[in-house]
């Protein structure tokens, strides 16, 4: 009975290859490191298309606040004349306009416009305000 019992292990060492695995078995390891090759580098891509995403989502934020403080600087500092005036920054092209409204009052009311472009997005911002304006020209 012993020698029976020795001979089945025998023979069930011989199936088993190196380490004690089946011969079939070495496929199933290229396939599970091949899909989790796979797995990873997607992984990867994915995280890396989210920075992307956020990157340019920080910068078009970034300009947004440089825009509305440019916006707000040129509105309080040009002159209020009704030649309108241009030019550029670091970031943007500008130019500020100021038209009289034509509403009959005691005060003269202007409309007064601030466009801004950027130079790198070509992104358009715009402010718009009412303000007190010198008297209008004389049209002869």
């Amino acid at each position: 009975m012993a020698f029976g019992r020795q001979a089945a292990n025998v023979r069930a060492s011989t199936r088993r290859g190196i380490a004690g695995r089946r011969p079939g078995d070495f496929g199933y390891a290229a396939v599970d490191a091949l899909v989790a090759l796979t797995i990873l580098s997607l992984t990867i891509v994915l995280s890396l298309a989210a920075v992307q995403q956020a990157n340019r989502t920080a910068r078009a934020a970034s300009e947004i606040q440089d825009a509305r403080l440019l916006m707000a600087q040129l509105d309080d500092t040009q002159p209020k004349t009704f030649d309108g005036t241009a030019g550029s920054s670091a970031a943007f092209h500008w130019t500020v306009q100021t038209q009289p409204t034509g509403a009959d009052a005691l005060v003269n009311v202007c409309r007064r416009a601030v466009d801004l472009v950027s130079r790198d997005a070509r992104r358009r911002y715009s402010l718009a305000t009412l303000t007190t304006c010198p008297p209008t020209p004389a049209t002869p």
